[in-house]
């Protein structure tokens, strides 16, 4: 039976929907509309036109479709009002949500999504809850939080929370607590971390209100419910300030100080200045020991950090330079925040003196343009060492100059000017050599560069015939060898430290002894203070005694300052603090660590003293002018408030060294907490710290990240399709999120895995190229040109792949890639954006098969192009270059053969024929080659070969 043309077009549209296939229903339900306005379908069509744009995320196009279709709906009215509802709800048009939910509800009760209407006004409430709770708008808040009815079970203790925090702002205390309650009762039985931070709160509620006596009993509830809570420090602090407030500063100390957070910061400074002790003492076993417990216990972060710089010290007297810098680059990873200029250098120290010049140099481009002078002038020149140590004259050289400009009076100059010479005199400049050196070898400049410096100086003199200049320079040098050790001087320091290490103190002492009767220069004067190290250390403290105070009141500053400290350390052992630090206070120098541990020394004798507030001030201004000192004087200032009964003052200091536990609600706070713990892959501190955010925050974005962390680390860890699940969740009920271009991405590269070529097209395409780092720009535009490849976007896949390997050569998320990127591109007859795919994959690939392909195709590029010499010349270095690689190998022999073949060079042809017949036995090749060859053969003997 005919149909008619209405039928045949609604039957289409309708299929091309029931196939998923919803952008063609769209166009199709369109045109029936505009064909068939009177058509016996039209109804339907204009909701299922509504429901494709939907169903394709077009929420704009989709809400407009149902807002024209409603006033004459009546078979599909209920699913009009719904889907209008939920594309305003997507959009934010949150009024226009409402109008539609309830009109459908009023309506049809019995509607089948009636639920889902009901959650999403209650969630409508909630975040129009939140919206005013952020503003202040507390009265308003509480009105929509009390709209959303009887919300789902997910939701309840959201809005009971909330509800709470709402009336606690407006002064009705005791419905805010029966709120809080009520938000308690809700929470699963599943969720014990939730319940503890409901609990927490409603006792912080009470102490912000002004009543103690009910707000400490609250925390001791919340404290025995949950012992280990990450909050329980804070709930200790909040106790003891409860104290406080009643003016019992003394019960709020020893409350304090019985409970087990605050005994541990208290243990953990004990053991750091304890470590920092046997550090001093050249004990690196007991102090390796010490640290490495601090740096993987629970001792708060700022002490932690003390902790890893320090061992990094120890590393670095043990000569295990690449320990100490793969220790510090792994604390730098875990905790970034406490990274700053000054820690980047200390890193790129210690990795410099492990020779790992690539990071360190990384952290050195890093440091600020601000950064302290000291500090700029020390990674200026640390970065012109790193290029010139990694054979790079050009980049060293300009980094030279720059220091120079930027510190004309620098500690390096000297040095700066020396490297300068050595570059000029590597490039063969010998006259420029000359005028640079001479800069390099001022007076009162470092022994060993003067000596570096004549002696090249030297060099370029007698290069440029100017033998007297060379001769005046080498005499120059001649006399100031003596001021170095010699090689068997070297031996034998380098023998006594060992003896010292090891705790032979007598024979170390006999060789340090020995070297320090041989001279007078700083280098014996060293010697002779590990001479009265090595007396001290065998307990004849008199003899050291006598040696330190010797050197003490010698000429050279240096030694004397050290020597002094030590006397100072000797006096105090006798008791004589106050001697001591008449001693420490003769210390004048320039070089912050030890000005920072004679202060904290000074610090210490006058507690002994009794004088608790000199100490205090000591120790304060102490932490003010030398932040980055390796001492803990937190530790100490919480003793000396104890010492000197400051029960106020403990009270406080104690809040600053428990600094590292949550004190607080804020959704900013429990954001950073969740960020920390995504970056350290801990899934269970994410989990716990992204349920504290959902019932804190009142911005979507901060419960938006939270989710899209979740799910990100769920599919690191090999949870990839529970992960993306998670992602899609997050898009579809916030399609304007600020993640939509990270989830996007993960989504379309899923896709892409799946060779789901449109779909994943569709997920990339869109995807904000100016974002994000070049890795990530490389891996997008690769997977966007295999799509657009796939799918015979031949013009578009060109124009990605150029410009991945024009701009984005160098970065992993291609390296991989090359062959594949390149082949697609021989394929599109684009040769010469071909062989340079190619090159590169020679460049940095490793792996021997690939490379042999690679150069197999840059033949066939040449010769596709007509440039036969070429491509034989490519084509016989995959023979040269990887004979092992036998497929590749006799493939391009073969292709070879071919060419001069067809330019009439039988006999090289015939050659290389017989070489491919050899190498393919019994395979389809042979059979190949062999006709080949005899063809060419017969051409040979028909016309003979030169």
């Amino acid at each position: 039976m005919p149909t008619s043309p209405d039928q045949d077009l609604f039957k289409l549209a309708k299929g091309l929907f029931q196939d998923g296939l919803y952008e063609n229903a769209a166009g199709q339900f369109r045109r029936y509309l505009q064909e068939f306005p009177q058509g016996a379908n039209r109804e339907e069509a204009g909701f299922l036109l509504g429901r494709s744009l939907y169903l394709i995320q077009d929420y704009p196009g989709a809400l407009a479709v149902f807002t024209d279709e409603l006033p004459a709906a009546k078979a599909f009215r209920d699913q009009i009002l719904f889907y209008t509802g939920e594309c305003a709800y997507l959009l934010h048009q949150d009024e226009r949500s409402v109008s539609a939910f309830r009109q459908l509800l009023e309506s049809y009760p019995k509607f089948s999504d009636a639920d889902r209407a009901k959650r999403r006004l209650a969630q409508i409430a909630y975040r129009q809850g939140n919206r005013n709770l952020a503003l202040g708008a507390y009265a308003r808040a509480l009105g929509f939080y009390q709209q959303a009815g009887s919300p789902p079970p997910d939701l309840e203790p959201l809005i009971w929370y909330k509800t709470g925090e709402c009336l606690f702002r407006l002064g009705r205390l005791e419905e805010a607590d029966t709120a809080l309650k009520k938000a308690l009762a809700t929470i699963v039985s599943s969720d014990p971390d939730t319940a503890g931070l409901v609990m927490f709160r409603r006792a912080q509620l009470l102490a912000e209100a002004g009543r103690p006596e009910e707000a400490i009993p609250a925390f001791q509830e919340f404290l025995k419910a949950n012992p280990r809570h990450p909050l329980a420090a804070a709930a200790h602090q909040a106790i003891a300030r409860a104290y406080g407030e009643r003016d019992d500063f003394k019960a709020a100390a020893a409350y304090l100080r019985e409970q087990g957070p605050i005994q541990a910061v208290e243990q953990a400074s004990q053991a750091f200045e304890s470590a920092r002790d046997h550090f001093l003492l050249g004990e690196y076993a007991d102090a390796e020991k010490i640290l490495k417990g601090l740096t993987q216990g629970q001792a708060d972060p700022e002490l932690r950090a003390l902790s890893f710089r320090l061992l990094a010290r120890v590393y670095v007297e043990e000569d295990k330079a690449a320990e100490a810098a793969r220790l510090l680059k792994g604390w730098s990873q875990a905790d970034p925040g406490r990274v700053d200029d000054a820690r980047r250098l200390e890193i790129a120290e210690f990795l410099f003196q492990s020779n790992q010049l690539a990071p360190a140099e990384t952290l050195l481009q890093a440091i600020s343009p601000g950064a302290p002078a000291s500090l700029a002038d020390r990674a200026d020149f640390l970065l012109a060492e790193t290029r010139f140590r990694r054979g790079e004259p050009a980049a060293a050289e300009k980094d030279y100059k720059n220091y120079l400009a930027r510190h004309p009076a620098g500690p390096s100059v000297p040095e700066a000017w020396l490297r300068l010479g050595e570059i000029k005199a590597q490039q063969g400049d010998d006259a420029g050599a000359i005028e640079v050196l001479r800069k390099a070898t001022p007076a009162g400049a470092d022994p060993e560069i003067l000596i570096r410096g004549y002696g090249l100086l030297a060099e370029s003199y007698r290069k440029q015939g100017l033998v007297d200049s060379a001769l005046e320079a080498s005499e120059a040098q001649k006399k100031l060898l003596p001021q170095l050790a010699s090689a068997e001087e070297q031996a034998l320091v380098r023998q006594a430290e060992l003896y010292f290490r090891k705790g032979d103190y007598e024979k170390g002492l006999a060789i340090y002894a020995e070297l320090a009767g041989q001279g007078q220069t700083s280098r014996h004067l060293d010697y002779r203070w590990h001479q009265g190290f090595g007396l001290y250390r065998l307990g004849r403290l008199e003899e050291a005694n006598s040696v330190w105070q010797e050197l003490a009141a010698g000429p050279e500053e240096s030694s004397a300052n050290l020597a002094r400290f030590w006397l100072a350390r000797l006096q105090a052992e006798a008791h004589d603090f106050a001697g001591a630090n008449a001693t420490l206070q003769a210390i004048v120098t320039d070089e912050a660590d030890f000005a920072a541990g004679v202060r904290w020394q000074m610090g210490r004798n006058l507690e002994a003293l009794g004088d608790y507030a000199g100490a205090r001030q000591t120790y304060q201004e102490l932490k003010q002018t030398c932040p980055d000192a390796l001492v803990d004087t937190r530790g100490r200032l919480l003793a000396v408030a104890l010492q000197n009964e400051d029960y106020q003052g403990y009270v406080e200091r104690v809040e600053s060294a428990l600094g590292s536990a949550p004190v607080s609600f804020s959704e900013a706070e429990l954001l950073a907490r969740v960020r920390a713990a995504a970056n350290t892959k801990d899934e269970a501190e994410l989990n716990r710290w992204a349920r504290a955010l959902l019932l804190v925050a009142v911005e979507e974005a901060s419960v938006e990240e939270a989710a899209f962390r979740q799910a990100a680390l769920k599919i690191y860890q090999d949870q990839r399709e529970e992960g993306l699940k998670d992602l899609e969740k997050i898009l579809d009920e916030d399609p304007a999120t600020p993640f939509a271009d990270e989830i996007n991405l993960y989504l379309g590269e899923e896709l892409w895995r799946q060779s789901r070529c449109d779909l994943a097209l569709a997920r990339l395409k869109g995807l904000d190229l100016s974002q994000g780092g070049p890795e990530r720009i490389a891996r997008i535009l690769f997977m966007t040109g295999v799509c657009q490849g796939k799918l015979g976007h031949t013009q578009e896949m060109v124009q990605n792949f150029s410009r991945l390997i024009t701009n984005y050569a160098g970065y992993s998320s291609f390296l991989a890639e090359r062959l594949q990127v390149g082949i697609a591109l021989k394929l599109a007859e684009e040769y010469d954006l071909a062989i340079t795919a190619f090159e590169q994959a020679l460049e940095q690939e490793e792996d021997r098969a690939v490379l042999a392909e690679a150069q197999y195709w840059i033949g066939e590029c040449y010769q596709a192009q007509g440039d036969d010499h070429r491509a034989i010349t490519e084509f016989m270095k995959v023979s040269y270059l990887y004979p092992e690689q036998a497929i590749w190998s006799t493939t391009a022999k073969y292709q070879a053969a071919t060419i001069l073949e067809r330019l009439g060079q039988y006999q090289e042809a015939v050659r290389l024929y017989e070489m491919v017949v050899k190498e393919s036995q019994n395979s389809k090749q042979e059979a190949f080659a062999k006709q080949k060859l005899e063809a060419a053969r017969q051409k040979l003997g028909g016309k003979p070969q030169k």
